[in-house]
């Protein structure tokens, strides 16, 4: 999954200087990502991973490092797994 993030992170936002040296646990915020980088970012975890992702979820606990990310991800994927009985297609399991 982290490999993934990344090179959603490379696609699709603009982050000033060196992507590659943003550590895991470092603060995206800080690292020049705002709102609207977020927002494009959620997009495409959607679209990467098949996944719904609600507008209540999308905070700095979630969104707020490539970690957060991760996790959250992580968590989303497994449960739709538990759900769905697979990594289902759009998935909307209840966060």
């Amino acid at each position: 999954i982290n490999a993934q993030v990344r090179a959603l992170m490379s696609q699709r936002l603009k982050i000033p200087g060196d992507r590659s040296v943003i550590a895991d646990d470092a603060s995206l915020r800080d690292a020049g990502l705002d709102s609207i980088a977020i927002l494009s970012l959620v997009v495409g975890l959607e679209d990467e991973f098949d996944l719904e992702i609600p507008d209540r979820d999308v905070v700095l606990d979630n969104f707020g490092s490539v970690d957060g990310i991760v996790r959250y991800v992580a968590r989303r994927l497994d449960r739709c797994s538990r759900r769905c009985g697979s990594r289902a297609r759009r998935c909307a399991a209840a966060s």
